[in-house]
């Protein structure tokens, strides 16, 4: 078995990279906790939002203690965890926004729609991470690069997964600085008229700030959230039923034939 602590950066590794971004649920379920709770006064356990919060904070403080304590290696189970606890940080947009909503004063025609946009994106944008890997999945020579097995285990060659989608098929996998703008201007403009707004919505500016400007984070963060299910879960359960090897993350392996998979594959379309 390859020795993974000499490969990778240990400062990378899953028992210290889950301790830090353990911030990210920490943060997101404070927020949400707070943001419901101004939102619907009672009683916690009345309140989903403020359940969803508490979930999410609590795996937070789990996230600070069982990786130190089991010293997680570089299973891919282990490694995927940092990337799902930085895709709770779309909570900052989805709660206002489903706070806005269920509970906001807009008519109801107005309320289905915007949920209706929203889920759209969200589907959409997260649709093209599943396509994209779908894709390499089909292509044989493409998983076995990307996924290489060894006597005692299989690998995710992280290098090849960022080389696939910078320099051989261009995938973006987060939006587009035009979708990062509009989305801040359109909310820094509502400041302008913003008792208005205010009362025409129902709920605070802060709800209507974070729900419009919070959008493309939580877009990116859902695609973060996908991917890591993907390459970090449903494929290595996959592989692992069918080899019966774990999975484990080499961050830094670069094979050589690279360059013949750039000339044959640069151009393919993976995202039909």
């Amino acid at each position: 078995m390859r020795n993974l602590d000499e490969i990778n950066l240990a400062l990378l590794s899953p028992s210290r990279t889950t301790v830090w971004t353990s911030i990210f649920p920490l943060f997101s379920g404070l927020f949400s906790l707070a943001l419901a709770g101004q939102t619907l006064p009672g009683p916690l356990w009345a309140n989903p939002f403020q359940i969803a919060g508490l979930v999410v904070f609590s795996a937070a403080c789990l996230g600070f203690l069982v990786p130190w304590i089991f010293k997680w290696d570089w299973q891919a189970k282990f490694f995927g965890v940092s990337f799902i606890f930085l895709g709770t940080l779309s909570m900052i947009c989805i709660v206002p926004f489903l706070l806005l909503v269920f509970y906001g004063d807009l008519w109801w025609v107005f309320r289905f729609l915007i949920f209706f946009l929203y889920l759209s994106m969200h589907v959409v944008w997260c649709r093209r991470f599943f396509v994209f890997y779908r894709g390499i999945a089909d292509s044989n020579e493409l998983f076995s690069m990307l996924y290489v097995e060894d006597e005692d285990a299989v690998y995710y060659l992280q290098e090849v997964d960022r080389y696939l989608i910078e320099k051989v098929f261009n995938f973006r996998q987060i939006p587009s600085d035009l979708f990062f703008a509009v989305p801040m201007v359109i909310a820094l403009s509502s400041c302008l008229a913003i008792e208005f707004v205010r009362e025409v919505v129902g709920l605070s500016f802060v709800h209507i700030f974070m729900a419009i400007a919070g959008l493309p984070i939580s877009l990116m963060c859902f695609g973060i959230a996908a991917k890591a299910l993907l390459v970090f879960y449903h494929y290595p359960m996959k592989i692992r039923s069918r080899t019966g090897k774990r999975v484990y993350v080499d961050m830094n392996t670069l094979p050589d034939n690279l360059s013949g998979t750039t000339r044959k594959w640069k151009g393919a379309n993976l995202r039909k």
